[in-house]
């Protein structure tokens, strides 16, 4: 059985049976401002005929055109590109390669940088920095922020949000207003502006930070580790592990601010070098 190719004013490819005339939709062309599809599928004179010839165990072709342009759909016998209206829609999504997210763990979480005191007389300008050495996204909530009064009574907060991304750093600031912390760029206030909060001794003190009731970090100094307004700062490029050193630390080299005098640090950035 023979049958001849037509297209329909509703660019609809119909197939013609010579012998019956019984007309069997094909598939549609994109519709276009006139133009003709390829292989002038409008001829009357073209046919197929011998194996194969039988309408019912034809399918659609599959391949693709390689004209430079682009392809919407598949490719009949005669070139003619038609969109795969039988194609399913493509649902896939490209996988999750997003980093996890964990709790404050030992070793993943280290202090690296303490200003203890930015100025004489009343100081809301401290703060200090942690670094997250570990695989995973830091969820901070619930991190304990310690550090005693001068008669050793504890005194905590406990961190209600934040993040830090592996190899991040992120800085803990006691006050969030500029005038009292001298434009310091942070990410996180642990201060209330009562003097209930966690303040850092002038003449020597710790901080810790724990997690669970397990301490993850601690730092200890006296009044000769540290020069106002220069944060000790754990040099770049030395092993977190080894931050209880204080012999590694020193003063901070780059400036921060100039707010009010001339302050020294790297809150939110790599660590100066030591000498």
């Amino acid at each position: 059985m023979k049958y001849r190719r037509l297209v329909a004013a509703s660019g609809v490819l119909l197939l013609v049976s010579a012998c019956q005339g019984r007309e069997r939709p094909r598939g549609s062309f994109p519709t276009d401002t006139g133009a003709s599809p390829s292989g002038d599928a409008a001829s009357s004179d073209d046919a197929w005929s011998g194996p194969g010839a039988d309408a019912e165990m034809w399918g659609d072709a599959a391949t693709p055109t390689d004209d430079g342009g682009s392809d919407t759909g598949t490719t009949t016998d005669a070139g003619t590109s038609m969109p795969d209206s039988s194609a399913p829609p493509d649902t896939s999504t490209s996988p999750d390669t997003s980093v996890p997210t964990c709790p404050p763990a030992p070793g993943a979480l280290a202090i690296v940088e303490v200003m203890v005191a930015s100025q004489s007389g009343t100081d809301r300008g401290e703060w200090f920095e942690v670094v997250n050495t570990g695989a995973c996204t830091i969820d901070l909530a619930g991190l304990e922020i310690g550090s005693p009064t001068s008669d050793l009574t504890p005194v905590t907060h406990s961190v209600t949000a934040g993040r830090v991304s592996p190899g991040g750093h992120f800085v803990f600031a006691l006050s969030g207003d500029p005038a009292d912390n001298h434009d310091l760029p942070f990410d996180y206030v642990y201060g209330t502006g009562s003097r209930d909060d966690v303040f850092l001794g002038n003449t020597g003190d710790v901080l810790t930070i724990a997690y669970g009731g397990l301490t993850l970090d601690r730092i200890e100094w006296t009044d000769a580790d540290f020069v106002r307004g220069m944060s000790m700062t754990f040099p770049r490029g030395a092993s977190p592990a080894d931050n209880d050193d204080l012999g590694l630390w020193c003063d901070a080299s780059s400036v921060y601010s100039t707010r009010d005098g001339v302050f020294y640090g790297t809150p939110g950035a790599p660590n100066d070098t030591c000498p």
